[in-house]
């Protein structure tokens, strides 16, 4: 469980644009965020604001994968 934002770490095995969408336990899309991923461990730290309290999903893409993991938001840090 996390509070008002999270941090998402990936490795990449090269440069590679990333794709890191938000989605509410639906599976409907709340947020999507474009990136220039780097090669070897990246980070990127997501915001809640103004998202109710719940069960979300979050998915990084690039051309080669896709990983999908699960988390909770709580609303307070």
């Amino acid at each position: 469980p996390f509070g008002n934002y999270t941090t998402i770490q990936f490795k990449l095995p090269e440069d590679s644009p990333i794709i890191i969408d938000l989605l509410n336990a639906s599976g409907k899309l709340v947020r999507s965020h474009n990136l220039n991923g780097e090669g070897g461990l990246n980070s990127f730290t997501m915001t809640m604001e103004n998202l109710p309290q719940g069960v979300y999903y979050y998915r990084v893409s690039s051309e080669d994968w896709t990983a999908t993991r699960k988390m909770i938001y709580t609303g307070s840090n």
